[in-house]
């Protein structure tokens, strides 16, 4: 591209749009960025995850860490929805869910759900979808995403998932173990829509995902 300003020429230069400080944290894939319908989620490569990880501020890790992700993990069959403790998916209104990793075996959709009820309060409460659902790999292995300008948490809750045949953190290693709130909760379905109710608790074994919170708008 060319620019004449005030008459000097400046050949190929590269403008960017760094408002958007998640964009601006994106790579490979940075096209399917731009083409996604703002709070959507898209897949993108482990780089670019920790990228957003470590270098977009005010952000957090919420759910699994990265060495309980980094552990060896079974799976059951079906679509099932899952919530973690609610020490591990509290989200505060005013806040914004960016992104997410995930261990899945078999997956081929990822849906995010929000509820203002833990499971573990109702067992009939229904959790709704925030976003899209995007098809990911089949293949057995572990997943990123992030969400194209996340819209505000407007009341506080809990975040969840759909997938199918979920890695689960096998015994062992990490062991989630309580009642009510405390526990981990699924509610398996035909399909992977909503709605996702009643639940059951995990007794102990739970889903392998992470998702980055951040306190403060930046796109």
């Amino acid at each position: 591209m060319a620019l004449n300003i005030s008459g000097i020429n400046i050949i190929n230069a590269d403008i960017r749009d760094t408002s958007d400080a998640i964009r601006a944290l994106l790579t490979t894939s940075l096209s399917s960025y731009d083409a996604a319908t703002i709070g959507n989620f898209i897949t993108i490569t482990a780089t670019e995850y920790a990228s957003i990880a470590n270098s977009l501020a005010y952000t957090t890790k919420l759910g699994m860490t990265d060495a309980q992700m980094g552990e060896s993990g079974t799976g059951w069959t079906g679509y099932c929805a899952s919530v973690l403790p609610s020490a591990n998916s509290s989200v505060s209104a005013g806040s914004y869910i960016v992104a997410c990793t995930m261990r899945n075996q078999n997956t081929t959709v990822f849906r995010p759900l929000f509820n203002t009820v833990h499971p573990g309060s109702n067992s009939n409460t229904s959790f709704t979808s925030i976003s899209n659902a995007p098809t990911i790999s089949s293949a057995t292995g572990q997943y990123y995403l992030v969400r194209k300008k996340p819209p505000v948490v407007t009341a506080n809750g809990f975040v969840g998932h759909v997938g199918g045949s979920t890695g689960t953190l096998a015994s062992g290693t990490t062991i989630f173990s309580g009642s009510g709130v405390n526990n981990g909760y699924y509610a398996c379905v035909v399909g992977a829509n909503p709605p996702f109710t009643p639940w059951t608790g995990r007794n102990s074994t739970q889903p392998m995902v992470q998702w980055l919170i951040c306190s403060t708008q930046q796109w």
